[in-house]
């Protein structure tokens, strides 16, 4: 399967991710490898095989950007597509598969007129978060702030994505010149969850808040991490003991980081680096890491990270898993080729306690490859 720049690893158990790199004219591809528990969704440079909607639906296969949701055998993509005409904002549409992405529905635009979209591109894409038929849609609204960022935008279904409605969003009424960039969601059994980097002035700095379900709002957002990279892509997960559990490209050093929330985003407590490279680099390198999360029986959280690190004699990808919700940290074994070549990585959990690993390397013509192990 020869790809652009992307894919999207998703464990079935109601699990989100995003996406990465920079978007050429990609065409979504969904792979189910659902003997393993995984889906890879990638995006795709030249002829590939394409999402299965209705004749007058519009094609996935045009897609930019995307973010996919699954819960159980239901799997949702969120995709964005140029405008139809001019240089307007993209447009967003949303489609599902009810048999593990066998069979696709035709796609329903997603309302952004009410926050019109900004700068979107692979590594920057619009969020999705599932909980059965509640779906979130977030975006980064344009706007006056950092590289044309403004506040986020947001769209709700509670039907499982036959329709959809605008929504609050977690920051309102404040200053044009703020941006609310690379947002990250998950959901729990009570309500969505959003990080963002928040930038203003000078300031990049990690932010959460959440939305419960039924609320009239989010609630007030709390400064998870001060400083933080100001472009990298951030992940967010959720425990199965309800810890949130943040995954984000830190500052001085430029490792990623880790923090962690027990009470549904309230407090947050950082967890330290995952891999400890001590890579000092002034400037974003924009890429960020994968995240995956279990239990065990005692009641730890288990976490598995994909990072990737530039720093001198360990640049490269790398897989690093904690069995103490992220207090201690051991290398995990990983295939040679995706250390030296796996920019962009992402893992998933297995139930069976096993970990799939999924990574891109160059391919001929401009394409790259998605491999999996």
């Amino acid at each position: 399967m020869k790809t652009n720049h992307s894919f999207r690893l998703s464990a079935r158990n109601k699990s989100r991710g995003s996406a990465w790199g920079s978007g050429y004219r990609p065409a979504a591809v969904g792979a189910g490898l659902f003997g393993l528990g995984v889906l890879i969704l990638a995006t795709a440079c030249g002829r590939a095989p394409a999402l299965t909607a209705e004749p007058s639906a519009p094609d996935p296969g045009t897609a930019f950007c995307f973010d996919v949701g699954v819960d159980d055998e239901v799997v949702h993509l969120l995709f964005a597509l140029p405008p139809e005409t001019g240089d307007g904002p993209m447009r967003l549409f949303h489609t599902r598969s009810d048999d593990a992405g066998v069979n696709w529905s035709g796609a329903v635009p997603v309302p952004a007129d009410h926050a019109p979209p900004g700068r979107h591109h692979r590594g920057n894409d619009p969020q999705l978060a599932v909980a059965g038929d509640r779906l979130l849609a977030v975006w980064t609204a344009e706007g006056e702030g950092p590289w044309g960022s403004g506040p986020l935008g947001a769209s709700v279904s509670e039907d499982g994505g036959l329709t959809w409605s605008p929504a609050p969003v977690p920051v309102a009424g404040e200053d044009t010149g703020t941006g609310y960039r690379f947002p990250a969601l998950a959901a729990d059994n009570s309500g969505f969850h959003a990080v963002w980097i928040h930038a203003v002035d000078a300031e990049r700095s990690l932010r959460h808040s959440r939305f419960d379900f039924g609320a009239e709002g989010w609630t007030d957002p709390v400064v998870v991490d001060p400083r933080m990279c100001a472009c990298c892509w951030n992940r967010l997960g959720v425990a199965p003991d309800g810890t949130l559990v943040a995954l984000y490209r830190d500052i001085d050093p430029s490792d990623m980081g880790l923090a962690t929330s027990s009470d549904r985003g309230e407090t947050w407590s950082l967890r330290g680096r995952v891999g400890e490279f001590d890579w000092f680099f002034d400037g974003c390198p924009h890429v960020g890491g994968g995240l995956a999360l279990g239990g065990d029986a005692a009641g730890n959280t288990r976490i598995v990270a994909s990072v990737w690190t530039g720093g001198e004699g360990r640049s490269g990808a790398h897989v690093f898993r904690s069995g103490d919700s992220g207090d201690t940290w051991r290398r995990n074994a990983a295939p040679e080729a995706m250390i030296q070549n796996g920019r962009n990585t992402d893992v998933a959990m297995l139930a069976d306690r096993g970990t799939v690993l999924a990574w891109d390397e160059r391919a001929e013509a401009g394409t790259r490859a998605v491999f999996a192990a």
